[in-house]
């Protein structure tokens, strides 16, 4: 009889040891797709995985966010490091618009004759916004232009462009914007804070200027007809999960 209640007890509650721990590397990440009309605000860390994006409408998967419970990171200690940020295109090839999945040079339209340039706009939302980081519904941290303060220390390095820019512009040529890809510059948190199970978070970047800036029809490149792209904002937790040993 012992060994059928232990057995039932480790298949109901699994096989963790609650009187040892363990230390893991564990970034939590949440991603929203952008309101490329302009938003006042977007909010992560509420839609978790296999729920449905209010924006994308589409179900969230393991590229979009690793949160599996909304508003909260679950059944664990987790100590926060460092906050990155991240804007961008999502791939060519999930593109809703052809004229953007079909254009070998997109992203190259800057400040130029055919306003508005998405390079122009992507730079205006790098510099605009704030991050809002409440804990048990009290204020923590707040981080003006996020995307630029505390940027994703990962991403491409671009060292030359070749013959790739566009040359037909009559006022300015295209130019290349981007966040800073460095792991040395990301916000680091100096003391450390520790996020205690179930706790209940709140994270946005608002828009208190107004509007964030509109992506609705903006030229990517010399193409003839503007479209409208595909953004997502992502904001991670980067730290260490404390959990029972298994």
């Amino acid at each position: 009889m012992t060994l059928d209640v232990l057995d039932a007890l480790q298949k109901r509650f699994g096989s963790a040891n609650f009187s040892r721990y363990q230390i893991i590397r564990q970034p939590y990440y949440d991603t929203v797709r952008v309101q490329t009309a302009g938003t006042t605000q977007m909010a992560f860390f509420t839609v978790p995985i296999g729920s449905t994006d209010p924006v994308g409408q589409s179900q969230k998967t393991l590229e979009q966010t690793n949160l599996v419970k909304s508003g909260s990171l679950g059944q664990i200690f987790f100590v926060l490091t460092q906050i990155r940020c991240y804007v961008g295109l999502v791939p060519k090839a999930r593109q809703v618009s052809g004229t953007i999945s079909g254009d070998a040079n997109g992203t190259f339209h800057g400040w130029s004759s055919q306003d508005p340039g998405y390079q122009q706009r992507y730079n205006e939302l790098l510099n605009r916004g704030v991050l809002n980081i409440s804990f048990a519904q009290k204020s923590y941290y707040q981080i003006e232009a996020p995307f630029i303060n505390s940027p994703p220390g990962f991403g491409v390095q671009v060292h030359s462009f070749g013959a790739s820019k566009v040359i037909a512009d009559a006022v300015k040529k295209s130019i290349w914007v981007q966040q800073d890809n460095s792991f040395t510059n990301v916000w680091n948190l100096s003391p450390i804070q520790i996020i205690e199970p179930e706790l209940q978070m709140g994270v946005t970047i608002d828009f208190p200027d107004g509007v964030s800036p509109v992506f609705t029809n903006t030229y990517l490149s010399q193409a003839a007809a503007a479209a409208t792209p595909t953004m997502e904002a992502m904001v991670m937790f980067d730290g260490y999960s404390i959990r029972p040993q298994q």
